[in-house]
């Protein structure tokens, strides 16, 4: 076969002087292993209709970044508790452990952040 005539195919491998052609279709596959992260379980300490508020243990970033796709807050959540979509209030750096808050809706996300700003968020309690 000729440059001009070879077809990339799943079945055969291209050779190193093969043509693309339109309508070729070309894929690249990256494999990456994510850097471990502590095995301690993220605790839901508070949920109801509107936020969920959680104990993040430290190591684990709060939403994907970096390296970290899986191995995160975010992730974690929608996996093992199914909740998706939430919205994340604030952030902690990967390795700071602390209660974390995530709003479930955009309309309560936006609510919360101007409480903040404003300053008329206050936390009570033993952590």
């Amino acid at each position: 076969r000729t440059p001009s005539t070879a077809r990339m195919s799943s079945i055969r491998r291209p050779k190193l002087h093969t043509m693309i052609q339109n309508n070729d279709f070309m894929r690249n596959t990256v494999h990456r292993h994510e850097p471990p992260v502590t095995a301690q379980p993220l605790r839901i300490l508070s949920q109801n209709q509107e936020v969920v508020v959680v104990d993040k243990p430290a190591s684990i970033p709060v939403h994907p970044c970096g390296r970290y796709r899986h191995n995160t807050v975010i992730f974690i959540l929608g996996k093992e508790h199914n909740l998706t979509e939430l919205h994340t209030i604030h952030r902690l750096d990967r390795l700071t452990s602390g209660v974390l808050m995530f709003a479930k809706t955009l309309d309560m996300s936006k609510k919360i952040d101007q409480q903040v700003r404003e300053r008329q968020v206050m936390v009570r309690g033993c952590f």
